[in-house]
């Protein structure tokens, strides 16, 4: 990109192997994050590179685009290790009981822990909506 060169970052999200980007350019550092989530234990991947982000903060950032869902509530989110554990209890507890389970269509590690939980229960898992088997489809091609 001639003068410029971007820089890609590790981020945890709902989707797999999400990145924040540092645009290099004679002006300085630009950082747009895209939506991400601190989460110190993923299900898969590796941690958020925070890190990175404070040796580019104490070099100065020229601008920074960021994103977080609910980013302006007080508090944290859970762990996505938090929400499968609270799966199993859900799981453990609906003996002879249905369970119906609302997800983004893009966040593949928790629909797997769905799914692995319904496998451990003897359960079926029901897809519905074309986004949410598009998402699917395309995961289990790319063995994520």
């Amino acid at each position: 990109m001639g003068c410029m060169s971007v820089e890609f970052i590790r981020v945890n999200h709902s989707i797999p192997d999400a990145c924040a980007m540092a645009v290099h350019t004679p002006a300085g550092v630009i950082v747009h994050t895209g939506d991400f989530k601190v989460d110190y234990t993923p299900i898969e991947g590796g941690i958020i590179d925070l890190a990175r982000f404070g040796e580019l903060g104490n070099k100065g950032v020229l601008a920074l685009l960021s994103e977080s869902t609910n980013a302006e509530r007080p508090g944290y989110t859970a762990t996505e290790r938090k929400v499968g554990e609270s799966f199993k209890s859900l799981f453990a507890g609906a003996e002879g009981k249905r369970i119906i389970v609302a997800t983004f269509s893009s966040n593949i590690h928790r629909i797997q822990q769905i799914i692995n939980n319904a496998e451990s229960w003897g359960r079926k898992v029901a897809v519905s909506g074309r986004s949410m088997l598009n998402v699917l489809t395309t995961a289990i091609e790319l063995k994520l």
